[in-house]
């Protein structure tokens, strides 16, 4: 089990572990082919559970900056594991901004099942022009606008 600390994140005092946290969610069935061998969901389809979250709210919802050129990178991801999850049955995910940096974003997400947390985490996105590969840094403008995003 994850202790108190690490669950709140890095940043404020938020609570990773609660829905009320999350201003955004999807949701998803989960899939037999999601099991392990000891019949868990397994681990790596909560990165799938994250990344469909992800990409929706910073596509969807998020204003981030738009262009044939410019995208978006996964620079960073953890998960702090809490609780088994098992098939049949739905979950909810959620994704909030925690931090607005130069030219990234660090978003908490989470996965539900029945309100109660079963994984913790954070993404760092980049922003990039597609063309260099390189990141490519918020104007004020964007700054302004992506702050109010951020979960206080």
């Amino acid at each position: 089990m994850t202790s108190p600390a690490l669950r709140r994140g890095w940043y404020g005092s938020f609570d990773l572990t609660k829905p009320t946290t999350f201003d955004y969610f999807t949701e998803e069935s989960l899939r037999f082919a999601d099991l392990d061998r000891n019949g868990h969901v397994n681990n790596v389809a909560f990165t799938t559970f994250f990344e469909n979250t992800r990409v929706r709210y910073l596509t969807d919802v998020v204003p981030l900056p738009k262009g044939e050129h410019v995208g978006f990178v996964l620079a960073h991801l953890s998960i702090d594991y809490l609780a088994q999850l098992f098939y049949p049955g739905t979950i909810r995910s959620g994704a909030c901004v925690v931090e607005v940096r130069n030219s990234s974003l660090v978003l908490g997400q989470a996965v539900f099942r029945d309100g109660q947390s079963t994984a913790t985490g954070h993404a760092i996105m980049v922003i990039i022009d597609k063309r260099s590969g390189k990141a490519v840094a918020f104007d004020a403008a964007q700054r302004r606008q992506l702050q109010e995003f951020v979960r206080k």
